[in-house]
């Protein structure tokens, strides 16, 4: 149950049950494949991804280099 989950969820942890309530009924899962690219740096953020299964690796643009950053796993999240 993904009320379940989300108090799993460290970032969420100080919501209370109402709250994460509302998040859960407001939950849309979205699938991406291997090398899909879920977002761009530098594009307005309109969404906030929570990462439920599998990973995801993150890479970020500094000054013309590119830089990997950690891989998030389950229960992170991501967000430009």
């Amino acid at each position: 149950d993904n009320r379940r989950w989300l108090r799993r969820v460290s970032l969420l942890k100080r919501l209370h049950s109402k709250q994460i309530n509302k998040l859960a009924d407001a939950l849309q899962p979205v699938h991406f494949k291997a090398g899909d690219v879920i977002i761009t740096q530098g594009e307005n953020g309109d969404v906030f991804y929570l990462v439920k299964q599998g990973t995801v690796v993150v890479s970020q643009l500094i000054e013309e280099e590119a830089l990997m950053t950690p891989v998030h796993m389950r229960g992170s999240s991501i967000n430009e």
